[in-house]
């Protein structure tokens, strides 16, 4: 089982993660780099979904909150580049 496969997404950007799992690979990103992309997604759709917010909530100033409280939290990858790259590919 690769560490890709091992990311569990829900929430209202569950519907994506496959489609998303296939871009980052086509891309070229390594296993280990796609799986951070989809841990920070599925960060990003349990953040939405605890504050019953849908994906065409997300908003540069939501994308703004989300990134304030995973730094709040101790996360120190939350570059704003990397979620740009998630929304990108669900519109």
């Amino acid at each position: 089982m690769n560490v890709q496969s091992r990311v569990r997404v829900v929430g209202p950007m569950a519907p994506y993660v496959d489609g998303f799992r296939t871009e980052l690979a086509a891309r070229g990103y390594t296993p280990l780099s796609a799986a951070n992309h989809l841990r920070l997604m599925a960060h990003m759709s349990r953040w939405l979904h605890g504050r019953r917010l849908q994906l065409q909530d997300l908003t540069p100033p939501r994308i703004d909150q989300f990134l304030r409280a995973r730094r709040h939290a101790g996360y120190l990858d939350g570059r704003r580049g990397q979620v740009s790259v998630g929304n990108a590919h669900a519109r």
